[in-house]
């Protein structure tokens, strides 16, 4: 009897009870580019960062909201170009998308080791007036439940 006291403790002490002792991990759903539901602990910043420059690349404007917060502050400092809200970075995106079809992008380095500040290093390539492009640059990111709150773009 005196043996199956501490097992019983023991074994109660990892019986889920109801939804409130649940695993965090248990609760989490992730998407294939990045996070569906918010948790620092679950957040990986490559495959946001890899699933939102093939967002990028794919000019799948519709998933636009998988990325950014209704919100977003987006800046592009090459060109001096600001914008606010989902619906004006949708159209400088499809602008940018118009001129240049063959636009791609590629990771090259991602830095952030939680959910709400990221770098990502990336390389741009392109024709641009029938000339072939290729462009390295930088977005810094702040996130917010897991969609970019802010952006600035650096690159030359």
């Amino acid at each position: 009897m005196q043996k199956l006291i501490p097992l019983a403790i023991i074994s109660a002490l990892f019986l889920p009870l109801g939804n409130d002792n649940v695993y965090a991990s248990q609760k989490i759903e992730v998407q294939e580019a990045g996070v569906k539901s918010y948790s620092q602990k679950r957040f990986n910043a490559r495959k946001f960062a890899d699933g939102y420059l093939k967002f990028l690349t794919d000019k799948n404007l519709e998933t636009a909201s998988n990325y950014y917060a209704e919100d977003v502050s987006f800046r592009d400092m090459a060109t001096g170009a600001s914008f606010k809200g989902i619906q004006e970075v949708k159209k400088f995106l499809q602008e940018q998308f118009t001129a240049i079809p063959d636009l791609k992008f590629k990771t090259l380095d991602v830095i952030g080791k939680n959910s709400e500040k990221i770098a990502v290093q990336w390389l741009m390539t392109g024709t641009d007036q029938g000339k072939p492009f290729q462009i390295e640059g930088v977005s810094m990111m702040e996130l917010k439940q897991g969609k970019i709150a802010k952006i600035s773009d650096y690159y030359k």
